[in-house]
């Protein structure tokens, strides 16, 4: 072999260097940003999660699962419908959200629930966190199972929910949910969806 062989084949060795360097770089990088989509779909799903699971305490109380089912589908309907971030039509719809909503210690505590099952600073002295506490991780499964498809609707065609106090607007009409629930779910005149 030759002087000139050996520089032309010099060039072209650190021509292929710089393509597995630059490779190496390309696949670093894509997994980085892999990861941090990922991340971001866990937080994201967390906060989702605990929006849900806060919404069926305040809304559907601690025992019924077929409320907490309803509250979720419905909420899905009117975002879906209308447009609107799921995370930002529980944070507009729910009222234990609502900034108007006074603050009392009923209302503090259940803000404070989190995903990690600690006891809220506002909970109510008289009550035992302890016996609560396994059912709040219940309805944080319940939201989980919501977010991956895995929760049936009770009340199909929902649009709207109340309680005992509520007073449905001129509009609404009554659903038959397919199981027994603390609020009665409402869909309006004309809904075809």
């Amino acid at each position: 072999m030759d002087d000139n062989e050996k520089v032309n084949r010099y060039p072209f060795f650190l021509f292929l260097i710089h393509v597995a360097f630059a490779i190496v770089v390309a696949t670093w990088f894509i997994c980085t940003v892999v990861q941090a989509q990922e991340g971001q779909q866990r937080q994201s799903n967390d906060v989702t999660t605990l929006l849900l699971a806060k919404s069926f305490v305040a809304e559907g109380g601690w025992r019924s699962p077929f409320d907490h089912a309803g509250l979720a589908h419905t909420l899905k309907r009117r975002s879906d419908r209308l447009g609107i971030p799921f995370n930002t039509m529980i944070r507009n719809y729910v009222a234990l959200f609502d900034r108007r909503t006074k603050k009392t210690n009923d209302v503090k505590w259940k803000l404070e629930l989190n995903l990690k099952g600690t006891r809220p600073q506002h909970w109510p002295k008289t009550v035992s966190w302890t016996k609560h506490k396994p059912l709040w991780f219940d309805i944080i499964a319940r939201a989980k199972a919501f977010q991956l498809g895995t929760l049936a609707d009770p009340c199909p065609g929902s649009w709207h929910w109340g309680g005992p106090m509520d007073k449905p607007s001129n509009g609404m009409i009554r659903i038959r949910c397919q199981k027994d629930t603390r609020n009665t779910f409402y869909r309006t005149a004309g809904q075809n969806f």
